[in-house]
């Protein structure tokens, strides 16, 4: 069962690389804040930061919010309309990848309705040497 494994360490590992294509934006975001709030954290004791406190606490609290904005909002619908796109995409590969291997490698675990035949045109054999999945 190592290549069934396989196949699902495949399937989770690239879901798990379209939620951080999601997530970019949100990253962006707490990487600004925390140098922000950084910022801000150093230099509160000297007095020249006073009049900048105000404007740098308005900035802070904009990019808190800027995932609300309308512009993002509809970027975000595209994003995520593509990420849905990504993961219907990755469990048709699962899929296919799942069944590849079963038949080749377990076909005694599937049970079939009745007794087929295949058929392979042996012209293929010239060019490649298919698996019994494929």
């Amino acid at each position: 069962m190592e290549e069934i494994k396989k196949v699902k360490d495949n399937f989770d590992k690239y879901n798990e690389t379209i939620d951080e294509l999601v997530d970019v934006g949100f990253d962006v975001g707490g990487l600004t804040l925390e140098m922000l709030k950084n910022l801000r954290k150093e230099n509160e004791e000297f007095d020249g930061f006073i009049p900048y406190k105000q404007k740098l606490d308005n900035v802070i609290k904009q990019i808190e919010n800027i995932k609300d904005h309308p512009l993002l909002k509809e970027k975000y619908k595209i994003i995520y309309g593509h990420a849905l796109v990504l993961v219907v995409s990755n469990f048709e590969s699962f899929m296919g990848s799942l069944f590849k291997e079963l038949i080749d490698h377990y076909p005694d675990k599937i049970i079939w309705p009745e007794k087929k035949k295949i058929g392979i045109d042996l012209s293929m054999l010239n060019y490649t040497t298919p698996s019994v999945g494929d």
